[in-house]
């Protein structure tokens, strides 16, 4: 109840109870901007028609099971809200992450390759990726970083190169992003930061799903960089989304040879297949969010 308090102290309870439902580590892993959704669920709260703002209850607060089967580390919530003049609830995050795992949508994942070397290890390496990509994934790639202009604030809006213009669309496109690139001076190259820079401003790479891949025992510098750019342009950074395949030295004949081994193609399959899983929970906890609280 609200008793004599009045509705901030209302306000209060109910954000500690939609905290107990949903912990900031049941939804950071997401990728979701949990404060944010979390303040917006308690407005939406609050703005839900009850009979009598002194009898308004909330019950039936609980975290859900694992969203998807192997997958132990992601984890969805759901609650139940009982008023006095209305029961109202929220769709499961478990259910619509369910449907959208047995769906037969191939997933459209994009490979971006931070060298544009013609025989670059990296660009080789994606390639050869893509004859171990599981039958729901399909894996593109772009390595004519060469090819963008230089990143300039006045070249942006109606002034956007075609070439930018072009990149951006398959950035759009994509549903997931996939990085591998080599360490230049143990930083990230000048073509991959430059593409990077000209994300930053547009909506494309907000919230995009991305992951990273290396095909060096080296380059810890630069990854430790490119880290914290991808995490910083996009809440959909996976983190844990990495693959490892030294490959330096070789050509990229030997490259797609030494991918099709077993052992190369099983760490493949690992790394899309939880790419995977992790771009559909994201699709679902967005779904989820416009159910629930009618946010686009």
């Amino acid at each position: 109840m609200l008793g004599s308090a009045g509705p901030i102290a209302a306000s209060q309870r109910i954000r500690r109870a939609v905290a107990v439902a949903a912990p900031a580590d049941a939804l950071g892993m997401l990728g979701v901007q949990w404060k944010w959704l979390r303040h917006r669920a308690a407005s939406w709260l609050m703005a839900q028609p009850c009979a009598s703002a002194a009898t308004s209850t909330l019950t039936e607060i609980k975290p859900s099971a694992k969203v998807a089967q192997g997958d132990s580390d992601t984890r969805a919530f759901r609650y139940c809200i009982r008023c006095a003049h209305a029961r109202v609830k929220a769709p499961s995050l478990q259910r619509i992450v369910d449907s959208t795992s047995m769906s037969n949508a191939v997933l459209n994942i994009l490979a971006i390759s931070g060298s544009a070397r013609q025989a670059s290890t990296n660009t080789a390496f994606l390639h050869a990726m893509r004859d171990a990509t599981p039958e729901d994934i399909s894996l593109g790639v772009f390595h004519r970083l060469d090819r963008l202009p230089v990143f300039c604030p006045d070249l942006e809006g109606s002034r956007t190169p075609a070439e930018i213009e072009h990149f951006m669309a398959r950035i759009a496109a994509a549903d997931g992003i996939i990085f591998s690139s080599p360490e230049y001076v143990r930083a990230i190259p000048g073509g991959l930061k430059n593409a990077i820079d000209w994300m930053v401003s547009r909506h494309e790479i907000i919230a995009k799903p991305i992951a990273l891949a290396h095909a060096s025992h080296r380059g810890d510098d630069m990854l430790a960089s490119l880290r914290l750019v991808l995490s910083t342009v996009s809440s959909g950074f996976l983190e844990t989304a990495f693959l490892r395949v030294p490959l330096m030295g070789q050509s990229p004949d030997a490259i797609a040879e030494q991918l099709k081994r077993p052992d190369h193609a099983a760490q493949i399959k690992v790394f899309l297949s939880a790419f995977a899983t992790h771009i559909r929970t994201l699709q679902a906890a967005k779904a989820w969010q416009a159910q629930a609280f009618g946010l686009q």
